[in-house]
């Protein structure tokens, strides 16, 4: 291919970006359909930043030039090279003619890189289930417009954010939730839903699968209607749910299930699971229900003794049923913590920022009305007290031989139980005590 007149750019569902945190830089692309990672060196990463679709290689070749001071001539084979691999892998388009413009590649000075948001939504749900950590029902009166969702998700982009997936309340429910899905493709990034399944439709399935989103989130809390229904406080839920996970298997959609433990369930969940494998689910997460729910609830929490007898089952269930016959490796990471502060953020419906999903509003960061998201994650003095927390430094964990791995659990949950901060989480204590040697434990470099 003669290249010197012809338009690179990349495909539109790759991004690329640079994040330069005090551990480093790094540079990144990234397929926002499959989440595939790939890390280019500096001379491929500056070309991306001139491959934006209207300048040719030609331009591109001198403007490299100028910057390396290298000579033209010895930069075009490896460029030549370079082009040609990029668009083997999908990643590039080369065109005859300018293309549209986008934005090159962000370059950022970040904490960490933040590579996931969570955004609840709406408020507003259909449903009026027990465990709801926001009392769902309702929307606020001080949402957010669709233009300063816009605006936040713009600033997504521009910091070099992976993710984002539309959660709720019930985000089915927010009347303009495709065209924000829409928006949020374009920059590009991915876009994954969280819903209670009720509302899906063959024409809401035609729309996510238009969009490429990546992923949906549903949520099974029993193996038939009586004690889904229950829990969720809507007869009918469950085969609404049922039909909608079916629609999105049938076409050819990601389907993800939660399941959330309480007193009705835990005994029930080998059964679950078999309806989940049945209907086509990828894959499930199991999490108990300990400190959540409508303050008008009787108790309706698992105690860690009850959590482990369902750890039991879900251990049986894997061995006897999807196959698992030995260890698998369990890659942790170098953090002390459960990793707050290190990945992920949550924005609510109202511009309020937290740390995660499992903390409301009187763990606030801030709020993206006053300040940007960068602000936020590099800045909050809340954020960066609990991004200091060890589980090595709490008396209960540092001497355990499994902290390592599990670091203490979920700091969010052990605060919405005790009102205090702490790495310590019992309920992740019986979880590994029941799985620890079905794997081998791997430090993820």
């Amino acid at each position: 291919m003669q290249l010197r007149d012809h338009y690179p750019i990349l495909k539109d569902h790759i991004s690329a970006s640079e994040v330069i945190t005090p551990h480093g830089s790094e540079l990144l692309i990234y397929d926002t359909v499959t989440e595939a990672k790939k890390y280019p060196n500096r001379a491929a990463f500056n070309f991306l930043r001139l491959a934006t679709g209207e300048k040719p290689f030609e331009q591109i070749v001198q403007e490299l030039s100028t910057q390396s001071g290298e000579p033209p001539e010895q930069i075009w084979p490896g460029l030549t090279g370079l082009a040609e691999k990029m668009v083997e892998s999908g990643l590039l388009t080369i065109a005859e003619s300018p293309l549209p413009q986008r934005n090159p590649p962000p370059s950022v000075h970040l904490v960490y890189r933040l590579e996931r948001v969570t955004f609840e939504t709406t408020r507003k749900c259909n449903l009026r289930c027990m465990h709801c950590y926001s009392d769902s029902g309702a929307p606020r009166k001080d949402e957010l417009t669709v233009e300063e969702i816009k605006g936040f998700i713009d600033q997504l982009a521009d910091i070099g954010v992976l993710a984002i997936a539309f959660s709720g309340g019930e985000p089915l429910c927010h009347p303009r939730l495709f065209e924000l899905m829409e928006y949020a493709r374009r920059k590009p990034l991915t876009v994954t839903l969280s819903t209670n399944g009720t509302l899906i439709t063959p024409e809401v399935v035609s729309k996510l699968k238009e969009l490429e989103v990546c992923r949906v989130d549903v949520s099974i809390d029993g193996p038939a209607a009586e004690t889904h229904d229950q829990f969720r406080r809507v007869k009918g839920a469950f085969e609404k749910t049922i039909q909608g996970v079916t629609l999105l298997v049938n076409a050819g959609i990601t389907v993800d299930a939660s399941v959330s433990v309480n007193k009705s369930n835990y005994k029930k969940v080998k059964h679950i699971l078999e309806l989940l494998n049945n209907v086509g689910v990828n894959d499930f997460k199991v999490w108990p229900i300990r400190f959540t729910g409508r303050p008008d609830e009787e108790d309706f929490f698992v105690t860690p003794e009850e959590f482990r007898e369902v750890m039991e089952a879900v251990r049986e269930y894997e061995f006897e049923e999807r196959g698992k016959t030995g260890k698998e490796e369990y890659r942790y990471s170098t953090l002390e913590n459960c990793g707050i502060g290190s990945t992920r953020l949550v924005i609510k419906s109202n511009g309020v920022v937290t740390p995660c999903l499992s903390f409301e509003e009187d763990v606030s960061l801030g709020t993206i009305r006053e300040q940007s998201i960068a602000d936020i994650w590099n800045d909050s003095p809340l954020l960066n007290m609990l991004r200091s927390m060890s589980v090595f430094k709490t008396e209960i964990c540092r001497d355990c031989e499994l902290a390592l791995m599990c670091k203490g659990g979920c700091i969010a949950e052990t605060y919405r139980g005790t009102g205090k901060f702490s790495c310590y989480d019992k309920y992740e204590c019986v979880a590994f005590e029941v799985t620890k040697d079905d794997y081998i434990y791997v430090e993820d470099t």
